[in-house]
């Protein structure tokens, strides 16, 4: 059997936005009949884990910044391949630091595959229009010193995002953000018949746009003076990027704590109960401000998967537009009429039993792993 490592800094002992994309990446793999393995961490330590095993290979400082992490896990590259050997590697793209190209080499010398994924193309536009410019400054800083060096050890690119054949001159191809079942289970309807729930659940960035829904909350009680069936916006998850804290400001300014909660990092049983009560969920309503024309979003699909009709904008490949279970608006900064928000929403609520139903079976049917990983492994085996 094929051996699969997937080189992250996946942490064992706390919950990450990307940990259910990362989960069901995984078992997808093995699913298609390899033998996974993954770097993960748990507390101060850097543990070799498979199915049934977990070897513990080095120790690592307590912090949570991923780049942090996976540096001290690139650094015992050696030790880990001389442990099993491996036929493919799989990364999720990190800034090209130094201890990262020394491990890209120190695989390539066992004849393993590897494949780096991006999850963002173009992934510039990301960075460009990203608030954390000390952080993009180093990211190209090392691009600029590294950034050729990474594509001599890499066999293929895989890209979400805008279509493109190439990546660094090296062979690409396009995959969709997809969702594992397993993980997100159906969500059982319980919604108040004298309140509409919304739901954004993001790592809150400046491109998820969730300052254009508090706008538009805003003018239609400006214009109205009420709702005429009471509103509550959750936003659930963390800061990703210093947008959560004016988004918080906004709120207050317009007097829309009533409507608006903020309910911080949320997951299992307790992210299942906000599931429960909502009626509509919120996609990205601010794709634009990457830049980016085509997008695969996680939530999205996580949406589909349990069952949640969703706002967005972005164009996705995997959306039918036609479908009365979700609601594309502009994607740029024109204003959104909460009156149609109203009203996609009190109809979710009277047809949430059959949209959920609905929505389920499409995720089963067209947003799998399975059919991305497939696609990945048979373009390696054709390039040989």
């Amino acid at each position: 059997m094929k051996k699969v490592l997937f080189l992250m800094a996946f942490p064992i002992d706390y919950t990450i936005n990307l940990k259910n994309k990362f989960i069901g990446q995984m078992e997808a793999v093995e699913n298609l009949g390899y033998e996974v393995w993954v770097t993960a961490t748990k507390k101060d330590k850097i543990f070799l884990c498979s199915k049934n095993e977990r070897i513990m290979v080095g120790k690592i400082p307590l912090v949570k910044q991923n780049i942090v992490r996976c540096y001290y896990i690139f650094k015992i590259i050696p030790k880990i391949l001389s442990i099993i050997k491996f036929d493919f590697c799989y990364i999720r793209t990190v800034p090209p630091i130094f201890s990262y190209i020394k491990a890209l080499k120190n695989i390539k010398q066992t004849n393993a595959k590897v494949i780096v994924e991006i999850p963002t193309f173009p992934k510039e536009c990301e960075q460009k229009n990203s608030e954390k410019k000390i952080f993009n400054k180093g990211i190209s800083f090392f691009e600029k010193i590294n950034g050729k060096k990474e594509s001599l050890y890499v066999d293929l690119y895989t890209i979400i995002g805008e279509q493109t054949k190439t990546y660094k001159n090296k062979p690409s191809i396009n995959i969709e953000n997809c969702v594992s079942l397993k993980n997100m289970p159906a969500r059982k309807y319980k919604g108040r018949s004298n309140e509409v729930c919304i739901l954004a659940l993001a790592n809150m960035a400046y491109w998820h746009g969730y300052d254009r829904i508090i706008e538009s909350m805003h003018q239609y009680l400006l214009k109205y003076g009420s709702f005429p069936i009471s509103v509550i916006l959750y936003m659930i998850g963390t800061d990703g990027d210093g947008s959560l804290k004016k988004w918080k400001e906004l709120v207050k300014k317009y007097h829309l704590e009533k409507h608006i909660k903020f309910e911080g990092m949320k997951s299992g049983e307790e992210l299942n109960k906000y599931f429960e009560i909502c009626d509509i969920g919120l996609a990205s309503i601010g794709g634009f401000r990457k830049k980016s024309t085509v997008t695969s979003e996680l939530k999205i699909r996580e949406y589909m998967a349990r069952g949640l009709p969703f706002i967005y904008a972005t164009n996705d490949r995997a959306i039918n537009e036609g479908k009365k279970y979700c609601m594309k608006v502009n994607d740029d900064n024109s204003m959104i009429s909460f009156d149609c928000v109203l009203r996609f929403a009190l109809n979710c609520k009277k047809n949430a039993i059959q949209y959920t139903r609905q929505m389920r079976e499409e995720a089963e049917n067209n947003m799998l792993w399975e059919a991305q990983f497939e696609k990945v492994f048979e373009n390696l085996d054709y390039r040989k």
